[in-house]
């Protein structure tokens, strides 16, 4: 299959994000009143939940490569719960997973792949992160005047947030990334010594069979 061609950073799905944000910023710049705190903080979020499904598609695409994600992972990352009902039938039900929730579970299973992978959630970073999804949900579903009035110290916990989140996110995915290579070369190493004729090349790919359905 012939790969796609790269997208630019501003073409890309996330360069998109990232330019929304700082068009944002600059009109938070030009006047910082409440209704721009309010857009940049909106623009910040729509970013986040970008950067977050980027993130776990790009951590289950490669644990799924090297079969080193669960069943049990997959179905709570598919936000689903399944009943049968008399009939027989299977019946699906969306549920959904909060946005903390989701980047621990994407983070354990990008440190499986990488257990050299060090990311830590006692830090500032994810308090702010926490506080940020607050800020905005407050913001998203207003109940009274004062949800709406946005300080210039939750302007920066929620540009903080994000900057957290994509600190982690480019450092797993590219962790990710490398143990994808690394899974591919081992194999390839194999069939190169298995077209060789090397009597205990299948044992070795037995073993690596067996290591990737444990």
């Amino acid at each position: 299959m012939t790969p796609n061609k790269p997208e630019t950073f501003q073409q890309g799905f996330v360069g998109i994000l990232i330019a929304d944000i700082i068009a944002a910023k600059e009109r938070h710049r030009a006047e910082d009143s409440q209704p721009n705190r309010r857009d940049l903080i909106r623009t910040v979020f729509s970013a986040v939940e970008g950067l977050a499904w980027t993130y776990r598609e790009h951590i289950t695409s490669a644990a799924r490569d090297i079969d080193a994600i669960s069943i049990e992972e997959e179905l709570a990352l598919s936000e689903m719960n399944y009943q049968v009902t008399d009939q027989g039938k299977i019946v699906g039900q969306s549920r959904f997973i909060s946005m903390p929730a989701m980047v621990r579970l994407t983070t354990r299973i990008a440190t499986k792949l990488d257990p050299s992978l060090e990311v830590r959630f006692d830090t500032a970073g994810w308090d702010q992160f926490r506080r940020a999804i607050t800020i905005r949900n407050r913001v998203t579903h207003p109940k009274r005047e004062a949800d709406l009035l946005i300080s210039s110290e939750d302007v920066a916990t929620c540009l903080a947030a994000y900057f957290w989140l994509m600190d982690i996110a480019a450092s797993a995915m590219e962790a990710a990334n490398a143990a994808l290579i690394q899974y591919l070369q081992r194999f390839s190493e194999v069939f190169e010594d298995m077209k060789s004729g090397d009597p205990g090349t299948w044992a070795e790919y037995r073993s690596l069979v067996r290591g990737s359905d444990e």
